[in-house]
This record gives structure tokens, C-alpha cells and sequence, in this order.
């Protein structure tokens, strides 16, 4: 093909918009993204959106993960790149980046490109923790939260419960060292809920009904034998092969096992640590819970393993292109 054959294909395709992050955070609001993802959720169990197996990369420093979904025959198709480097904290640069390419589903053309820097995975993790707090909560507000983190995971969690109306009255945060925990808290103090900081992972974990991981951690940081008799614990820092954040107590213990995607909990999450004949078909995938809302949860302990899904970053996708969409008053 030629240099100007070249050119006449390419001038046949419309210019993509070009979103960068300041846009999308101005787009978005936290309360819009919990609703989104429970319907992008939803969706999955109707069978309408397709979903294919995310692709992850192990590398010597950190890890890339690319997410698709398509949320319905005649709706853009969503393909998610995102990057989780935690050493380059120390370098003073961003532990993540990424970006959103959206295509239309009909001519396969680029229509939008979005440069959220990893943003929109972090707000759709933390709506789908919100999601998943709302659905297998169980009757009044939780009393008392241990969040265990202290990352841009751990600070999204805690807006987005408190913009939702299911932050307990009661937070307690652990993490690995003290400066990071005031780092998270110092914002957060002064407001309803003033949280304090934990000694130990035990500390947190002991005495709290809600239970919230968001650790890059490789070794257990929760133990079943911590956990209060009702607890609900949300797993979230499981994402690639070798991460763990809960011992074999844990999911022992739950009445309930919850995945986002069993697929993908038993190759890269929570549930990639347990043998396929100790599950024994009692893992209950959150699209399909969502799905039903009368099913009846058993008491006891709750655990949810969220991987993160394509479906949730197509959601966040439609919010942004939908506020660029809107006219401005």
C-alpha cells in the first residue's frame, strides 16, 4: 500500500475525542459510579453484555492488566489498560497508570480515547466494594469497619462509602507503617466518622463487622480466627497470581463465598488458594446475586473477592462519555 493510500484510509476515520484525567474526575461523581457498576453487574447476569477473559502481565516490577466488556449489541466496545508499579513511590512518581480505549461497535473506529491515568479503576473498584457492602450488608448500617490499606484504594473506599451513605459510625485503618496510615486519616478526621489508626491488622480486624482489604499483599493480612461471627469481609487486593490477602480461615469460615467473576477469582484472586473440591459449588458470583435481589444470603460470615471487571470499566466509560456529552448550563 502506498504513502498516500495510507492517508486516504486514515482521513476516512473520524478524529477520536481525547479525554484526559482532570475531565474524567470533573464527570464523575461517586455516587453515580456505585449505580453504574450495579447495573453494569446486572447486565452480565442477563447474558446481554459480552465479557472476554482479561489478559495480565507479571513483570520484574509491577503488573499490566487489560479488561474489555461490551454492555450491550449497540453499545461502544470498552477495552482498559492498567498499570500497578508500587515501587515507584519511592521515586516520587504515580504507583499506576492506564487508559480506556473506546471503539464503536459497529465500524470498529476509535471513538474515544481516555487518559484517566488509572483513575477509573480505582473509582470502580471502590463502587464495586460499595456495591457489594450494600448487597450482602444484611439488615441496618455496619457498626464498625476495619480497613486494612492505606493507598489511593483505601482513601477512594472510604469517600465513597461516606458518599453512599454505608460508612459505619466506627473505622478503624491498619497499615504497614504508621506515616502512611495518618497520611490517609488526615483528611478523613473533622467529618461524621472520625477514624482511628490500628496497631496491628488484629486490632482493626477484632471486634468489626465490616472488614475491607485493599493490600498488594502476597501473605495472608486477615485470620479467620479474627473475624467476628457476622462479619462481612470485602477482598480487593487480589488481582494477579500470588496475591492473598485471607487465610484459609477465612473462606472456611463464611456461610458465603462471593466473586465478582469465579473464573477470575480462582485464577488470580482469593479463591486461587483454595482447591476446586473445598469450594464444592458454594461460590455465588455477585452479577448473578445482584441479578436476583430477593435471594435469601445465609447469617454468619460473608466474604466477597472482588478481581475487578471489564463490565465495570465500560460502565465508567459510558458516565464519562455521557457528562461530555451533556450541555453546560
Amino acid at each position: 500500500m502506498t504513502r498516500s493510500s495510507l492517508s486516504r484510509v486514515s482521513e476516512s476515520w473520524p478524529i477520536p475525542r481525547v479525554i484526559d484525567r482532570a475531565e474524567v474526575v470533573r464527570a464523575l461523581t461517586l455516587p453515580a459510579a456505585v449505580e453504574a457498576v450495579h447495573v453494569a453487574y446486572a447486565t452480565l447476569a442477563q447474558g446481554v453484555a459480552q465479557q472476554p477473559r482479561p489478559i495480565g502481565f507479571d513483570l520484574a516490577d509491577g503488573q499490566v492488566h487489560v479488561k474489555g466488556a461490551q454492555l450491550a449489541p449497540d453499545a461502544p466496545v470498552v477495552v482498559k489498560i492498567a498499570s500497578g508499579f508500587p515501587g515507584n513511590a519511592a521515586r516520587g512518581r504515580p504507583t499506576g497508570d492506564g487508559a480506556l480505549v473506546v471503539l464503536d461497535p459497529h465500524s470498529g473506529a476509535v471513538q474515544a480515547l481516555v487518559l484517566d491515568g488509572g483513575w477509573l479503576t480505582d473509582v470502580r473498584t471502590a463502587a464495586a466494594t460499595a456495591v457489594s457492602v450494600r448487597a450482602l450488608g444484611g439488615p441496618g448500617t455496619r457498626r464498625r469497619l476495619a480497613l486494612l490499606g492505606t493507598g489511593v484504594q483505601a482513601d477512594l473506599t472510604l469517600r465513597t462509602l461516606a458518599a453512599t451513605g454505608l460508612l459505619p459510625p466506627e473505622v478503624c485503618v491498619w497499615g504497614r507503617t504508621p506515616e502512611a496510615v495518618e497520611r490517609l486519616l488526615a483528611p478523613h478526621r473533622g467529618g461524621a466518622t472520625s477514624p482511628i489508626a490500628a496497631r496491628s491488622a488484629r486490632e482493626a480486624v477484632t471486634g468489626a463487622d465490616l472488614v475491607i482489604t485493599t493490600t498488594p499483599a502476597r501473605v495472608p493480612v486477615v485470620e479467620g480466627e479474627w473475624l467476628e461471627a457476622a462479619a462481612l469481609v470485602v477482598a480487593v487486593g487480589a488481582d494477579s497470581v500470588g496475591k492473598r490477602e485471607c487465610d484459609a480461615a477465612v473462606l472456611a469460615r463464611a456461610t458465603l463465598i462471593v466473586a465478582d467473576s469465579l473464573a477470575q477469582s480462582t485464577s488470580v484472586g482469593e479463591l486461587q488458594h483454595v482447591t476446586p473440591a473445598a469450594l464444592a459449588g458454594s461460590v455465588v458470583e455477585l452479577p448473578s446475586l445482584l441479578a436476583s435481589a430477593e435471594a435469601a444470603l445465609p447469617d454468619g460470615i460473608r466474604v466477597c473477592d472482588l478481581t475487578g471487571l471489564g463490565a465495570a470499566d465500560a460502565a465508567m466509560a459510558g458516565l464519562v462519555l455521557a457528562a461530555r456529552t451533556q450541555p453546560h448550563g
